[in-house]
């Protein structure tokens, strides 16, 4: 029985889905009077935001072949669109989906999985951590607090302090002196922010290309 319900809800997902891409394509088709093609290809870069839950719809395939399957409609749209002689779209379509199958061949090959490490974080999990962080670095700020201070400070679990901590120690933000954590205060604010940021997405942009790498 406690397997049987997963499998039920799986199923109810799939036509929830097709649903969404048959009316997004109709919506931006007819509604936003675009071509077929420029539909389907925003329609398949929607899918790509829901590839996990939707690679679980069809019956728990890997997401990473969900991605790869994706990818391919984008590089399909772009020969497509070179045919219909729109380069925009073309360029587009083959740069993105290129990149996607790129991405997903390397993680099949790493065996990197989307386990919500910091590369895979989708974009409420990001949003969530740098809320988390923020709140964290302002009572940093003030002067260094333990776990447990911290955790009453900003009303939140220490299991959830520790793992917010652990993300802003990574990049230096923040360091242990016994039992208390103190904040560096240069590695705080807009500047800080973007340059952390602009390197984590380079390196996440460039990883795929690690596949013409030698062994």
């Amino acid at each position: 029985m406690g397997s049987a319900l997963p499998t039920s809800l799986r199923k109810g997902s799939i036509p929830r889905y097709l649903l969404l891409a048959v009316g997004m394509i109709a919506l931006f088709r007819f509604g936003f009077d675009q071509t077929w093609l420029q539909a389907l290809f925003v329609t398949t870069v929607v899918l790509l935001a829901e590839v996990t839950d939707l690679s679980r719809a069809f019956g728990d395939i890997d997401p990473r072949h969900a991605r790869a399957a994706l990818g391919g409609v984008l590089l399909a749209i772009g020969a497509l669109a070179v045919a219909r002689d729109n380069q925009v779209l073309a360029a587009v379509g083959g740069a993105v989906g290129g990149w996607i199958v790129l991405d997903a061949v390397h993680s099949l090959r790493s065996g990197i999985r989307p386990t919500g490490t910091d590369d895979d974080l989708d974009g409420r999990d990001v949003m969530l951590s740098v809320q988390l962080s923020s709140l964290l670095a302002d009572e940093l700020s003030e002067e260094p607090k333990t776990v447990p201070e911290l955790a009453e400070a900003c009303d939140m679990t220490e299991s959830r302090v520790r793992d917010t901590l652990d993300l802003l120690a990574q990049s230096g933000t923040v360091h242990r002196e016994g039992d208390a954590w103190v904040l560096d205060e240069s590695k705080v604010g807009p500047w800080a922010f973007v340059r952390d940021n602009t390197r984590r997405v380079v390196a996440r942009f460039v990883r795929p290309f690690r596949l013409f790498l030698p062994a």
